[in-house]
């Protein structure tokens, strides 16, 4: 199977489905600079919970999902909130998959 030329970030070489992906080329750096000046409820919060979001090639209607976010047919943010890893199961891994399978374009076929 052919896949669809990637972007690569011309600042840090990462590549990307679209032109100009939104994303962050700075290492994420020290967790304690990260929530300096935060609210320390911010940060404990944080601590029990880890928010996160995949982005895959159709809208899954699941309660697991804190919000869903359609940006095109096939372009659609999955947000969650994991509180236990027992939460990792094998419908969220599959999801993963998904997710990482729209990030390399394979649900678009050959090219």
């Amino acid at each position: 199977m052919t896949h669809l030329p990637m972007w690569t970030c011309p600042h840090c070489g990462r590549t990307f489905a679209n032109r100009n992906q939104t994303h962050r080329c700075a290492a994420l750096g020290d967790l304690d600079a990260h929530f300096a000046g935060c609210d320390p409820a911010v940060r404990a919060t944080r601590r029990h919970a880890l928010d996160g979001h995949l982005v895959l090639a159709e809208r899954i209607d699941s309660p697991r999902f804190t919000r869903i976010h359609t940006f095109s047919p096939h372009n659609v943010l999955h947000a969650f909130r994991l509180t236990g890893p027992e939460q990792v199961d094998d419908e969220f891994a599959g999801w993963l998959r998904r997710a990482y399978a729209a990030g390399e374009q394979r649900h678009r076929g050959p090219g």
